[in-house]
């Protein structure tokens, strides 16, 4: 107890100090001293000279007069100055809040965090919750660089070092209802499109979450192996990952539920969305940066078709532990491996050396062992 009042007047008797040294100073002295390690414009420079010394003017003679003094004025005249001087100063501070405030909104900094209900509330106002890229220090750094002319102190906290990731958000609106396994490629089909449209991209990776309707089933399987092939000639490997069942909302879900929760806002402001057109337009208005694709029946249609083409396919063994499948597409006839862990050391047309493999064959016709 003792120590904390110690720190306690410590503290005080400092503040004093520096109250009693400021009250000394010429107007030269305290506005260097207040811009010190700091950029400012001249001007900005010149303006608050000239307000520190009509401040000691007007302090001196006019806060000193006998009538300000008789009607006990000299408190409000002095708050009212001051108030004045520091107008200027707080316009330079609130640039400086824009462009932190913007800085850390850029995808390149930070990443929307997932699901339609993580969000914080201030002010009846809700924002998406946002998650650092990188550490707080590399970020200063940065912040330093686009921002010369400004110099902020930072503030460290502890972040997992992990490289910083350009992220690039892709989202589809579709017309047909269904989730099935067609139409879920048909939503993938332009997202590859626009990543393979440098045909040096050779190695493909997918994560998905691991329902058996949907992702991890045979059907699935055949598309990866060669749908592929078929659409996309370049792409030598493929890799998907599946996580584990019940692992909750990831950063796969975070896009979807942003924008889902930016339409209820819109209709609950009294906009009519009477179309998925109108929806895409509002959408890609308020989020350029979004990659948004509307996807027709049809698309879902030529899928399905693919797939009804196929010969029939038997069942993977053990389908429900796979959590990593691997093709090696350059082979004539593709390569599938399908593991329990995934792993990425191993080549994808051979066994894995780590975890075994407890199934293998065609993409065409998997055979189970």
């Amino acid at each position: 107890m003792a120590e904390k009042y110690q720190k306690c007047y410590a503290r005080q008797k400092k503040r004093s100090e520096v109250q009693a040294t400021q009250k000394n100073m010429t107007p030269n002295t305290k506005v260097y001293h207040f811009l010190q390690g700091r950029t400012v414009d001249s001007d900005v420079r010149t303006e608050l000279f000239k307000g520190e010394v009509l401040k000691n003017q007007i302090l001196k003679k006019s806060l000193g007069g006998k009538t300000v003094k008789k009607y006990r004025m000299q408190s409000a005249l002095r708050f009212q100055i001051r108030n004045a001087v520091s107008h200027k100063v707080n316009k330079v501070k609130q640039k400086i809040r824009e462009k932190v405030y913007k800085f850390f909104h850029d995808d390149e900094n930070t990443t929307l965090s997932p699901g339609k209900k993580d969000v914080i509330t201030r002010n009846k106002i809700r924002k998406q919750k946002r998650y650092l890229n990188t550490t707080m220090k590399e970020l200063h750094e940065r912040f330093a660089q686009q921002n010369p002319d400004i110099r902020i102190s930072v503030t460290y906290c502890r972040v997992s070092d992990i490289a910083p990731v350009k992220a690039v958000y892709f989202c589809k609106l579709s017309e047909c209802t269904h989730q099935n396994l067609p139409a879920i490629w048909a939503s993938l089909e332009p997202i590859l499109e626009d990543v393979l449209h440098d045909d040096r991209v050779r190695v493909l990776y997918f994560m998905s979450d691991s329902p058996q309707n949907q992702y991890r089933n045979k059907k699935n399987f055949h598309l990866l192996g060669e749908y592929l092939k078929v659409r996309f000639p370049s792409v030598r490997s493929v890799i998907w990952n599946f996580t584990e069942a019940d692992h909750r909302k990831g950063a796969l879900d975070g896009v979807g539920g942003y924008l889902k929760r930016t339409a209820d806002n819109i209709i609950s402001s009294g906009h009519d969305v009477n179309n998925i057109n109108i929806l895409h337009d509002i959408l890609k208005e308020h989020y350029p940066n979004i990659k948004l694709w509307i996807i027709g029946v049809d698309s879902v249609l030529k899928v399905d078709s693919f797939l009804s083409t196929a010969a029939e396919l038997k069942t993977v063994k053990r389908t429900m532990n796979v959590h990593q499948v691997t093709a090696a597409l350059g082979h004539p006839k593709t390569k599938m491996n399908y593991r329990t862990l995934s792993c990425e050391e191993c080549e994808l047309s051979k066994n894995c050396e780590h975890n075994g493999i407890f199934s293998s064959g065609t993409s065409h016709l998997p055979k189970s062992k």
